[in-house]
């Protein structure tokens, strides 16, 4: 009751003293209580200094807040928060975080994400990912990869590729393979080597030309024939040391239409 005011006070001594010194806490409000039989206590402190203006709760052990319904924090400036063991966060249905600027995320040791269905990540321009030792991808059922532009991959060592079932490459226009040393080329059952208007195997001074319209040409210093059990040929004409044959054709100019990335 307003009109009906109760007024507590109490008066300090030396054996009863304030909880701050005085002059220099003259513009605290402060309600301490000790603890039982101990030195340590739970504090609310209200500081009215002109520009240290602060609010101050101090648990000598636990501390629990209980609100049921709703409840909103809004700092102006800076929040800083230091947990010294463990935390951990339940929330029941949804959670939404929002960055302005920058965000910085440092875990010491293992950090492990699980995702019950579906997670998207959009980045709206570079992203890059640093892996000191090892790094492995495993996908249940299908995984699709698409780049719009242009794709490098290097691998320092050694790269190896299984594929179960069937492998498909399709290249737009061309594709150059180098090899330092030696490649190999191991088919069960069928090869087969395609190609629509040129098909050519060099090795040094020797050359072996296929064209689109039938002709085959073979050329080098040496030529050796060899048949365990026969040589058959066919032909409604021969022509031998008589300067018939012609030079193998020479390769095709490649067409290059590979983009520039330095229009982009």
């Amino acid at each position: 009751d307003p009109d009906q005011p109760i007024i507590m006070g109490r008066t300090y001594h030396h054996e009863n003293r304030t909880p701050g010194s005085l002059p220099g806490t003259k513009t605290q409000m402060t309600i301490r209580s000790k603890t039982y039989k101990g030195s340590g206590f739970n504090e609310l402190k209200f500081d009215d200094a002109t520009g240290k203006e602060q609010v101050y709760i101090h648990a000598q052990k636990n501390m629990n807040t209980e609100v049921l319904n709703n409840r909103t924090t809004d700092v102006i400036n800076n929040h800083a928060e230091t947990i010294g063991n463990n935390q951990m966060i339940a929330v029941t249905n949804n959670q939404i975080q929002t960055v302005g600027v920058n965000q910085i995320e440092t875990v010491g040791s293992n950090q492990i994400i699980n995702v019950g269905s579906v997670q998207v990540e959009t980045i709206g321009l570079v992203r890059a990912l640093t892996v000191g030792v090892a790094y492995q991808t495993t996908v249940g059922g299908i995984m699709n990869t698409s780049v719009a532009l242009m794709q490098s991959s290097q691998i320092g060592l050694h790269k190896s590729l299984r594929v179960g079932l069937g492998y498909d490459v399709k290249v737009g226009n061309n594709v150059t393979f180098t090899v330092g040393k030696t490649k190999k080329d191991d088919t069960g059952q069928t090869a087969i080597y395609s190609a629509g208007e040129h098909l050519e195997l060099c090795c040094g001074k020797a050359r072996l030309v296929l064209t689109k319209d039938g002709q085959i040409f073979l050329n080098g210093t040496k030529i050796h024939l060899q048949g365990k059990e026969q040589v058959n040929g066919d032909s409604l004409l021969i022509n031998w040391n008589c300067a018939a044959s012609k030079s193998p054709p020479k390769t095709p100019d490649e067409k290059q239409d590979t983009p520039d990335m330095r229009e982009y």
